[in-house]
């Protein structure tokens, strides 16, 4: 019975060439085909050692172990054949491209929307560039400015992987290029290259991204000069320089001025807005305390009252309003370092605060007038919910219309009625909490007596 099953081994792996061809098989054994102890034996053989003693007559053996040793030589000889050439492919690869990777230039600046110039050669060429610009997105870290371009890190992913890729060839023993083993030597520094100039395009865009519209404006000479000095990055300097390291020092050093230039324009306008804000939620009409007994004031009480609150409102808005002046100044000194007051590079700057202190003197006197009809608590629930519809009705009409030729862009105008509406919220929900307050006043009053 143990030879029968010896037999049955035997026929599975020489007729099936188990181990030669590569063939899968399945040997099924269960507690069922247990009709000899001898098999428990063969089996835990098996699953121990892998192999069953004297299966085999010597011969037999040395027949299946030649055949195995020819399919080991092949499968050998074809890896090495695969190694070789993928070998050579990699190095003709490293040779093409490495040389031209290390001549980009440290930066790229790319227009994310071109324009398209007339002609069909131009559009080619337009073409061209678009498709070289995608080429190079994912490999770049990208900071837009506020002209809508893309300053980026422009170290390809290619060169990252031929660094890689060098340094485990040598530790195979493989020889490498003289040009890939001295850029991957360089791993160090060019990984010190990567995060300085990552940092400063960041810091760019914040500082950037932290500028109203009329700081921007304002600090446009100052914004030219960052770029000036980013400019050796996008046209001169490449991964063969020797330059990187100033380059990024300077970069550093004009950042950090500007970003102490910004950050002082900012608080100087924080001081300007808070006192506008003063300026525009001023109530410069007020009721006069109630008497007891819910007694009416003599008219010439009410507006001797009124004649002196519009007096003392009037004398603290006029010391506000005249502190904005020095304020404004002093920009014009840390911006172009003079004090007159009067500079034509402020010109549009001066337009964007004569014009919010227009609205919110506009707004108060607007203000005074409603608060003047004693309106009630309803009056006051209409307005704010106007405002409130209108700020999202108004976000929510078609954004580009149609007229014969011309095509209107009306976002710009729906933000504008959007952020007007809002800015009326504010004033019109303190003139209701001072009017109901004076109310609740009145009312205890009266409840006490």
């Amino acid at each position: 019975m143990t030879k029968l099953f010896d037999d049955t081994l035997q026929h599975l792996i020489v007729s099936n060439k188990l181990g030669i061809e590569n063939k899968k098989m399945v040997f099924l054994f269960t507690d069922g085909h247990v009709a000899q102890e001898g098999f428990l034996e063969l089996i835990n053989n098996m699953l121990t050692s892998g192999m069953v003693p004297a299966l085999f007559a010597d011969d037999e053996k040395d027949q299946i172990i030649g055949q195995a040793r020819q399919k080991y030589l092949t499968v050998a000889r074809t890896m090495n054949e695969y190694e070789d050439t993928r070998y050579e492919r990699w190095m003709e690869h490293v040779e093409a491209i490495l040389p031209g990777l290390m001549k980009h230039t440290v930066l790229v600046k790319m227009d994310p929307t071109p324009h398209h110039p007339p002609g069909a050669a131009s559009g080619i060429a337009v073409n061209k560039e678009r498709r070289a610009s995608a080429e190079l997105m994912p490999h770049m870290s990208s900071m837009m400015s506020p002209t809508g371009f893309e300053y980026a890190l422009n170290f390809s992913a290619d060169l990252t992987e031929i660094i890689l890729e060098t340094k485990y060839m040598e530790q195979l023993g493989f020889p490498v290029p003289e040009l890939a083993r001295s850029v991957a030597l360089q791993e160090e520094k060019f990984t010190s290259y990567q995060d300085g100039i990552k940092k400063c395009l960041q810091r760019y865009q914040a500082c950037i991204a932290s500028l109203e519209p009329a700081e921007s404006d304002l600090l446009e000479e100052h914004i030219k000069f960052l770029r000036r000095v980013l400019k050796p990055g996008v046209k001169r300097l490449n991964w063969n320089s020797l330059g990187i390291h100033d380059f990024i020092v300077k970069c550093e050093q004009a950042l950090s001025k500007f970003e102490s230039l910004s950050s002082q324009i900012q608080k100087n306008a924080s001081d300007v807005d808070e006192r506008l804000h003063t300026i525009c939620s001023a109530m410069l009409f007020k009721l006069p305390p109630p008497k007891p007994g819910c007694e009416l004031p003599e008219a010439k009480e009410f507006f001797e009252f009124q004649s002196a609150h519009h007096s003392t409102m009037l004398n603290a808005l006029s010391r506000k309003y005249h502190a904005i002046g020095p304020l404004l100044i002093k920009m014009e000194d840390l911006v172009v370092y003079t004090n007159s007051g009067k500079s034509l590079r402020l010109k549009s700057y001066y337009a964007h605060w004569e014009k919010k202190i227009f609205d919110a003197v506009v707004k108060d006197i607007m203000l005074e007038k409603f608060a003047q009809k004693d309106p009630s608590c309803t009056s006051y629930d209409e307005k704010l919910q106007f405002y409130d519809t209108l700020s999202e009705e108004v976000m929510t009409q078609p954004m580009k219309k149609e007229i014969d030729c011309i095509m209107l862009h009306l976002e710009p105008l729906a933000r504008t009625i959007k952020e007007n509406a809002r800015t009326w919220v504010t004033p019109l929900g303190k003139l209701l909490n001072d009017s109901a307050k004076s109310r609740l006043m009145q009312l205890k009053d009266n409840l006490e007596e």
